[in-house]
Order: C-alpha cells, then sequence, then structure tokens
C-alpha cells in the first residue's frame, strides 16, 4: 500500500493539514525532516490511527476534541486499486468515506490490518525515535542474527550483507576511480583544487530512488 495523501483534518496540532506524497512514478522513499514540535511524530500517530484506529487515550486531543478527531487518507494498492478514507474516533464503525458522511465498509482495509499487524507495523514500520533505539537494542540482543534477519525480512528491504556488498562495491569502484566515496572535486578562481563533500547517495538498494522533503514545507494547513 502507498499512501498518496494524508489528510490531518483535525489531529494534534493540525486543522485541516494535508501531506501530498509522490505518485507511483516519485521516489521509492520520501524521507520527511523538520525541526522539534514540527509534526512529525504526530503524523506517524496518525498513520497508525488511520490504519488501526486512533487509540482510546489518544494524545492528540488537545486543540480538537476526541468526537472530533479525523483523520483522512487516500492511498493505491500493488494492484493498482485506489481507496480514500476517513478515520474517526470511535470504539466501532469508526471507519468512513473520505467525504467523513457515511460509515464505509472496506474488505482492503481489513485485509491490510491481516496482512500486517499493529504490532508488526509498530516494531518495523512505524518507528519513532525512542522506539527505534530501544528496537535496535532489543533486535541485537536477539542471538545477535535472528532479530535483524527478521527485520530485515518483515520490512522487505534489503538484508544486511546485501545491503554491505552493495556499499563495498561502490566504495572500491569509487577508489579505482581515484574518487574519495561521497566527495567530488571544484576548482576555485585562483586554478587550486579542492574536495568537498557531495549530497548524499539518492538511491537505496532495494528500494531505488529517494527524496528528503522539510516536513514544515510538505504540509498545507489553514490553521497549526
Amino acid at each position: 500500500m502507498r499512501l498518496l495523501e494524508l489528510y490531518l483534518k483535525a489531529f494534534g496540532s493540525f486543522t485541516e493539514g494535508r501531506i501530498e506524497l509522490p505518485d507511483a512514478g516519485g521516489p521509492g522513499l520520501c524521507v520527511f525532516h523538520g525541526a522539534n514540535e514540527a509534526g512529525k511524530s504526530t503524523a506517524l500517530r496518525a498513520i497508525r490511527g488511520l490504519i488501526y484506529g486512533i487509540p482510546a487515550r489518544s494524545p492528540d486531543d488537545f486543540i480538537h476534541r476526541y468526537p472530533d478527531l479525523r483523520i483522512g487518507a487516500r492511498m493505491r494498492f500493488d494492484d493498482g486499486e485506489e481507496l480514500s478514507v476517513m478515520r474517526r474516533k470511535r470504539a466501532k464503525a469508526s471507519l468512513y468515506d473520505y467525504a467523513d458522511s457515511a460509515v464505509l465498509e472496506s474488505d482492503r482495509m481489513d485485509r491490510l490490518v491481516e496482512a500486517v499487524p499493529e504490532l508488526l507495523f509498530e516494531r518495523f514500520y512505524g518507528l519513532d525515535h525512542l522506539s527505534l533505539r530501544e528496537g535496535s537494542a532489543a533486535l541485537l540482543r536477539d542471538d545477535g542474527e535472528v532479530g535483524p534477519r527478521s527485520s530485515e525480512q518483515a520490512s522487505g528491504l534489503p538484508t544486511s550483507e546485501e545491503y554491505s556488498t552493495a556499499s563495498r562495491s561502490r566504495r572500491g569502484n569509487s577508489l579505482r576511480r581515484g574518487r574519495i566515496p561521497g566527495a567530488s572535486i571544484w576548482q576555485s578562481p585562483n586554478g587550486s583544487r579542492h574536495r568537498r563533500r557531495s549530497n548524499p547517495s539518492r538511491s537505496i538498494p532495494g528500494i531505488g530512488r529517494h527524496r528528503s522533503v522539510s516536513f514544515e514545507r510538505a504540509v498545507s494547513s489553514s490553521n497549526r
């Protein structure tokens, strides 16, 4: 499943916030970055709440009351089917159509939850900074190999061996061409030559092209 738009209609500090994500022809991975309190963790909680339901004790009601919380999204599945939904904070029948006017019965969302249980999402797809540190420590304690291998298999990303091999290959090719990996040569007006760091690679093994986006610029919102 690929998110095309995350609609933070009324959630956390967001009111009518929209995050457009690249379509199928865009990067395989989109990395959002931003200052503290920009709303990155809120957006992550919103994605989780969208898929599995907003938790009973959600911390995201400091502007909008519990009954008013709304998270919407447009998404596309691997077979090309598109689905637009709106999630309310309710114990039952919390999934609505995108217009937020009628309860939506979605077999596709049920299958998504079945394929990716919430615990799997939490441990491999929905990591914040703290859970990433704690999860990494736990995986390393798991015999040193079993944990990392299981996480790689679950995420669909290349294994650590594959990534290391690709990295060594790129580094060897760079050294054979007389280049320092990640650096480029530039010449100053007086003719002297210098080395400087280039931009990070925009291709990741197993993912392909990616891009980095400022979270603050990515969100369009009527009131933050």
